[in-house]
């Protein structure tokens, strides 16, 4: 029953009753005592059925709200009175209705933040990954560099070590590069350091490391190789390097490859845990390197 309807009742029947005390009261000669009764009863009756009607559903309606509004979960929202067919329940259905709007905008917005978030994550990692890669290659040869050395060569010399195999290093540089660039450019100078990374590239296995030192300086490293095999793999790169630049050099300038090498279980046969046993191998190789360039450049020096 609407609320308007039950007030209406509710003062119908506290007139109805008044007019019936007061007639009671005339037929017995204005007595006080069956007035005062009578406007007790009515008193309590109309207050009973305030409390019932109106008071009760309004407060456990504001219980209701209280509950579902602590929680964000759909069916905390059932224990509204929507079934009821009076300004309770409309009042019920539409808070019900709002209500249930959002939570599911703040389901979609926590599932919206979460892949948003997750979308972020990867990309993130997916830019700090390729930032890493940049950071260890050389961006003109695509070789590693000489950060990307150092990180790997200590776990390389410690795997071949392991394996009681043979680790030879390889210094490469280019003879005369300084005449390259003067006469044919930086940009000719350029060609030439991509054609011999390409040329490294193309001849090491898939194991080997090759990495670009810095100017016209690169190392290769050849693990589980011997020496006999190192010194027949330098050979075929200083001959093929040499077709090229007999075809693309200018003759005078003499541009050819010197090469220093040196072999971890020959030169360094006592092993070490040393943090610069690499390097030392390094160090070998190229101070083989620069004896090749002391005895007449183009040459392949092993000891």
């Amino acid at each position: 029953m609407p609320l308007a309807t039950k007030m209406v009742l509710l003062i119908l029947l506290a007139s109805v009753a008044g007019v019936l005390v007061g007639m009671t009261e005339a037929h017995l000669g204005h007595v006080i005592w069956p007035m005062a009764i009578g406007l007790c009863v009515i008193f309590s009756l109309a207050m009973g059925l305030s409390r019932r009607w109106v008071c009760e559903p309004v407060e456990a309606l504001i219980r209701q709200l209280r509950r579902a509004g602590r929680s964000d979960r759909m069916d905390q929202l059932q224990c509204l009175p929507v079934d009821r067919h009076d300004e309770i329940g409309q009042i019920a259905r539409s808070l019900h209705d709002v209500a249930a709007s959002s939570i599911r905008n703040s389901s979609e917005n926590k599932h919206l933040r979460r892949t948003l978030d997750d979308r972020v994550a990867t990309a993130v990692n997916l830019a700090c990954g390729r930032l890493e890669q940049l950071a260890m290659r050389d961006p003109l040869t695509k070789l590693g560099n000489r950060r990307f050395l150092m990180e790997s060569l200590d776990p390389l010399i410690q795997s071949v070590q392991q394996a009681e195999a043979d680790l030879i290093c390889m210094v490469i540089d280019v003879d005369n590069f300084k005449q390259v660039n003067d006469q044919l450019g930086h940009t000719g100078g350029d060609q030439l350091l991509v054609f011999l990374a390409d040329l490294i590239r193309g001849s090491v296995r898939g194991d080997d490391c090759a990495v670009r030192l810095g100017g016209d300086e690169f190392a290769v490293f050849l693990p589980a190789c011997s020496l006999q095999s190192g010194a027949q793999l330098a050979r075929q790169i200083s001959a093929l390097f040499a077709q090229n630049s007999r075809a693309t050099i200018p003759r005078e300038i003499g541009c050819n490859l010197s090469i220093g090498m040196a072999s971890l279980q020959r030169d360094l046969p006592i092993p070490s845990t040393c943090e610069s046993q690499g390097q030392v191998l390094i160090d070998v190789a190229d101070a083989r390197l620069y004896k090749a360039k002391r005895e007449g450049k183009g040459r392949i020096e092993s000891g």
